[in-house]
């Protein structure tokens, strides 16, 4: 059992510190240094770095030493033995949960869209959340309850947007053979046309933070992806910020690719109106179209 702690910017900035550190002495070295035996595929494909498996190890060094008596969920440690699962449930107890690497693909690949996610969890609730975006050396964190800050722990308030109609980011081949595959590829035909597609749950998160995204659409919603921008849009909107077609709001563990999909975003009449044309258009005919692709 972990003891109680003050979750304060003091608490934070130790957080802050020690992905930067991670960042710079791990992450960014690596990032376009790879060689081809840098990099490997996980049983479910998705690719995986020595750097992501470094980051790993020194940031859950950096975090259980921040907080004593705190366990891990790590992406690459849950890859290895998935009953570190258990670690979300365990009682009384704090639990970080870690993305070394979000967006493995473009740091492989020598694109720029990656970073790494960082939340705290205690009770199935989750208490605070880091998004850091790597090679900018940019963060916005959120406390439960004390609202949302960037890293020089400045305030961050919900972006004021004039548009009518949403844009954001739903991704169709994630969706092959999902009972909502034809919603997937009618809201990205229609809401998703003029966005650059970059296939990293924190760029995605902080393009709604910034104001230039309005939505995520997801089904597959594993916690090191999702539970630090769940609290950080949540802070944002002063309510929950991801709810299922099924009215069902995200949880931490439901990450199952059958769920129906969750619209995450801190406009209530957009989410409204996707979550509408999500069920309207489950099991539709799907005509064929070239899904979306990534941009340069």
């Amino acid at each position: 059992m972990s003891s109680d702690i003050n979750l304060d910017q003091e608490f934070a900035k130790k957080v802050i510190d020690a992905v930067f550190e991670v960042i710079d002495t791990i992450i960014m070295p690596y990032h376009k240094n790879l060689s081809t035996d840098d990099i490997e595929r996980k049983a479910d494909q998705s690719l995986v770095t020595v750097a992501d498996q470094k980051a790993e190890e020194e940031l859950i060094k950096h975090l259980t030493k921040i907080l004593p008596g705190s366990v891990i969920l790590g992406e690459e440690s849950y890859a290895a033995d998935p009953s570190i699962k258990d670690n979300l449930s365990k009682e009384d107890t704090y639990c970080w949960i870690i993305d070394p690497i979000d967006g493995t693909t473009n740091f492989a690949n020598k694109r720029p869209h990656f970073g790494t996610i960082i939340s705290l969890v205690k009770n199935n609730e989750i208490l605070a959340g880091w998004i850091f975006h790597a090679p900018k050396k940019q963060c916005y964190y959120a406390l439960k309850g004390q609202g949302v800050f960037n890293h020089d722990h400045a305030p961050v308030k919900a972006p004021q947007s004039n548009r009518t109609k949403p844009i954001g980011y739903c991704a169709p081949r994630y969706y092959k053979d999902h009972p909502y595959e034809a919603s997937a590829q009618y809201i990205f035909d229609t809401y998703s046309g003029d966005i650059q597609y970059i296939y990293a749950s924190c760029m995605e998160y902080i393009a709604i933070i910034e104001g230039r995204s309005d939505f995520i659409i997801n089904s597959l919603t594993y916690p090191w992806d999702h539970a630090a921008g769940q609290l950080i849009l949540a802070e944002l909107r002063g309510d929950r910020a991801g709810k299922r077609v099924d009215g069902r709001y995200y949880d931490l563990h439901e990450w199952s690719f059958e769920n129906s999909p969750i619209v995450t975003s801190i406009n209530p009449k957009f989410e409204k109106l996707l979550l509408t044309e999500l069920e309207q258009n489950k099991g539709k005919n799907l005509k064929k179209k070239p899904q979306e692709k990534l941009r340069p």
